[in-house]
């Protein structure tokens, strides 16, 4: 389900990433998509070392919200190279390959180019909590013996919604510094 969700959502995260970088060329139908297969192997990496992170033997003894934010922080700063690679992808337009992005963001930025959003995407790590805390928030105003599946999907979504106009500006310096804008220029699009 959640892979059938992410193609879906695919092209909407193309548009948003092109609209924060104030591309102007058209987006073809199949320009939806550039970047799509480095965002799900980002997204599988993510998943894997996520869970394999909270539920380490090792770490069982700590807290639910210590092992959240260390497996967290693993896959930020294992899949943010991927995710600058995809930026570059999306805003070109068909014209560049995953191997030519990463070879430009080397030859323009050097290895930290790989890294150039992480602390945003570190900070994205309050998105899941904004969308908890708004979802537990909902389901306990309206006190039933039982939380109806559609009840908590209804929560839940609304809770992702709020999470999302919340971290949205995060997200839009995120993705100008993915794309190697320099921070002044960051700055001055924020507002956009």
């Amino acid at each position: 389900g959640g892979y059938i969700a992410f193609f879906a959502s695919f092209p909407l995260y193309t548009l948003f990433v092109r609209k924060s970088t104030n591309s102007k060329e058209q987006t073809s139908r199949k320009g939806l998509f550039d970047g799509v297969w480095l965002g799900s192997l980002a997204t599988a990496i993510c998943q894997f070392l996520y869970f394999l992170i909270y539920h380490s033997e090792s770490l069982l003894q700590y807290s639910p919200l210590v092992r959240s934010s260390l497996g967290a922080i693993s896959t930020v700063l294992a899949t943010n190279p991927l995710w600058v690679i995809a930026t570059r992808v999306q805003t070109a337009d068909g014209q560049l390959s995953g191997y030519s992005a990463a070879s430009l963001v080397s030859k323009e930025q050097g290895w930290g180019g790989f890294f150039a959003g992480v602390w945003m995407n570190l900070a994205m790590c309050v998105f899941p909590v904004v969308r908890q805390v708004t979802m537990e928030a909902l389901l306990g105003a309206v006190v039933t013996s039982v939380d109806s599946p559609t009840r908590v999907a209804i929560a839940a979504g609304f809770g992702a919604c709020v999470a999302t106009v919340v971290t949205l500006p995060i997200q839009r310096w995120r993705v100008r510094l993915q794309q190697g804008m320099k921070s002044n220029a960051v700055s001055a699009g924020a507002d956009r």
